[in-house]
C-alpha cells in the first residue's frame, strides 16, 4: 500500500467519524449461509440454539443461551453465557467478556 492510499483511508475515516457514529454490524457465518446483523449502541444479540436468543442457529454445539454481544462506545463487547462448549477468540475460550475490534473472529461451540 502506498502512502497515498494510507492517507485516503485516514482521511476517510476522518470523515466517517465527523458524519456521526460508526455504524456496527456482525457478520455471523452458520453452515453456508451468512447472516449480517447490524448493533446499535447500547444493542444487544444473543446467539444460541432456541428461543428465547435473539438469533437461533439450529446447531448441537451451542447452548441454548450462548453468548452476548453488546455494542459500547468501545466497541462490541462479547460474553459467554456459561455455554457448554465454550465461546472462543484467538483460540482461546472466554473466560471474561473481551472487547472486540473490527475484523476479529469470535467461535460459538463450532459455529
Amino acid at each position: 500500500m502506498s502512502s497515498d492510499d494510507t492517507t485516503l483511508n485516514q482521511d476517510s475515516l476522518l470523515r466517517a467519524r465527523e458524519a456521526g457514529p460508526l455504524r456496527t454490524s456482525l457478520v455471523v457465518y452458520h453452515g453456508a449461509t451468512a447472516e449480517v446483523v447490524p448493533l446499535e449502541s447500547g444493542e444487544s444479540l444473543v446467539i444460541g440454539r432456541a428461543a428465547p436468543s435473539d438469533l437461533v442457529i439450529e446447531d448441537g454445539s451451542l447452548s441454548r443461551r450462548h453468548a452476548r454481544f453488546l455494542r459500547e462506545d468501545e466497541g462490541v463487547v462479547v460474553e459467554d453465557l456459561d455455554s457448554t462448549n465454550g465461546t472462543w477468540f484467538h483460540g482461546t475460550r472466554l473466560e471474561a467478556p473481551v472487547t472486540l475490534h473490527p475484523g476479529d473472529a469470535v467461535t460459538l461451540g463450532s459455529v
